[in-house]
């Protein structure tokens, strides 16, 4: 939902925060809840869905969105040239 730089002069790296928010009832779901296991932050591809490079991978112990529960991941990713 939200991309923030944070960059001071002197610095060597750049961090990205990505904040990815899944409201109440998100995703629409005829049960009421959804189970996952891991998430991953990927590239925008350019030739269509699903093409973008993978940049990380999480799997951890299942955990249940219900429609009236809030989300929310937030991904610091350092860029160092």
């Amino acid at each position: 939902n939200n991309i923030a730089i944070e960059h001071s002069e002197g610095l060597t790296y750049t961090d990205l925060i990505i904040t990815c928010t899944l409201e109440e009832n998100q995703p629409s779901l005829s049960s009421g809840e959804l189970i996952f296991n891991e998430i991953g932050l990927k590239s925008k591809g350019t030739k269509g869905l699903n093409t973008g490079l993978l940049l990380s991978h999480v799997a951890f112990s299942p955990v249940t969105k219900s429609s009236n529960r809030v989300i929310q991941v937030i991904y610091t990713l350092r860029i160092r040239m």
